[in-house]
């Protein structure tokens, strides 16, 4: 038989026998703890840059100290002539100084006071209400009315509630329903209180000692009163049944109003009966009662 080949070896190299299978593992075994201790350098590189970011902001969000004026150390107090200067006026928010009073609370003020006042002074408030009164809208000009009729003192001036009366006989259709019925309720009232006084019955607002053709009222009043009732009777269908009712009593408290304005106060009721509730309706019974 023919000898086995022999291997070829190119020039120049030594051949080295085969690593041994021990070798091998040993070679693994080194590249895994490799790759663990690089792994394991990583995240303590990590770590240390968030520790050192979270420094960085912490240092950014602390308060800043203010610096240290010359002279001091730190330790000690700042002089006076060193501390900090306050900010400019300039850079502060406007501030708007508290307005003077109006004249229309001006005269709320000395409305509330008028029991503490002179004769000669509550004159000056009288003039002062009637100066003011053409000026207001009418519902400032009906809360003017009731202030002035519940004031000490102005409440049995005959003379002013007669003068209120001239002045607001030829405006009653400025009036809205619900401003109409204050105003003619706390014109009746007042009237009731000057006839009381008058009569040496006192002054207490709405109380009455006399049946109403009993009293006495001046022509301005009676004027008043009658451009109330005129106006009524514009409205009858539109004045809510509050409102109708508590002008028909007012009217009747006062003798005022015909005939002929109840029976029509009495067909729009009729008409109206669904929408009246039932003290509205005791209410205007009264009024048609006093009125008969």
């Amino acid at each position: 038989a023919a000898p086995p080949p022999t291997p070829l070896i190119a020039a120049g190299f030594v051949p080295q026998p085969a690593a041994p299978a021990n070798d091998a593992s040993k070679k693994d075994a080194t590249s895994v703890l490799k790759f663990l201790q690089g792994a394991k350098d990583n995240i303590a590189r990590a770590r240390a840059g968030s520790a050192r970011g979270a420094n960085s902001q912490a240092s950014q969000q602390a308060p800043q100290s203010p610096p240290q004026a010359d002279g001091d150390d730190g330790g000690g107090a700042v002089s006076s002539s060193s501390r900090a200067q306050p900010v400019a006026s300039s850079s502060r928010p406007h501030q708007t100084p508290a307005p003077h009073l109006t004249a229309w609370e001006s005269l709320c003020n000395r409305l509330a006071s008028t029991g503490s006042l002179s004769a000669d002074a509550r004159r000056s408030v009288e003039k002062e209400v009637l100066n003011m009164l053409p000026q207001l809208e009418p519902v400032r000009a009906v809360d003017l009315v009731v202030r002035a009729h519940f004031a000490d003192g102005l409440r049995t001036s005959h003379a002013l509630l007669s003068d209120l009366c001239r002045a607001l006989a030829g405006v009653a259709s400025r009036f809205r329903s619900p401003d109409l019925t204050r105003l003619t309720e706390a014109m009746a009232s007042w009237a009731i209180a000057v006839s009381n006084a008058a009569a040496g019955a006192g002054d207490e607002p709405g109380k009455t000692l006399a049946r109403p053709a009993q009293l006495k009222l001046s022509e301005s009043e009676r004027a008043f009163f009658n451009a109330v009732s005129a106006e009524v009777s514009l409205r009858l269908m539109d004045i809510a049944p509050s409102d109708l009712a508590r002008i028909a009593g007012a009217l009747a408290s006062l003798g005022v109003g015909s005939t002929k304005l109840f029976s029509s106060i009495a067909r729009a009721a009729v008409a109206r009966a669904d929408r009246f509730a039932p003290g509205e309706l005791v209410g205007l019974i009264k009024a048609f009662d006093e009125a008969r």
